[in-house]
């Protein structure tokens, strides 16, 4: 099974960036799943988790740095 194809693995990283002190790398968010998701992957989830809080009181930025 493949964990981009579960709701699970965009949960997992929803939970890591609001509990997290600081901004997370990309590398940081890939390690949360063992570098098994490609930076494409984590990059769809954080666009799906964009949209997801669209409207909501919390915002999904990126950094330059």
């Amino acid at each position: 099974m493949d964990i981009l194809d579960t709701p699970d693995a965009v949960r997992i990283l929803e939970a890591a960036l609001l509990c997290s002190h600081q901004p997370l790398s990309l590398r940081e968010m890939r390690q949360l799943f063992d570098d098994t998701v490609s930076s494409d992957g984590v990059r769809a989830m954080l666009a799906a988790i964009q949209a997801q809080w669209a409207g909501k009181g919390v915002e999904l930025k990126e950094l330059a740095s």
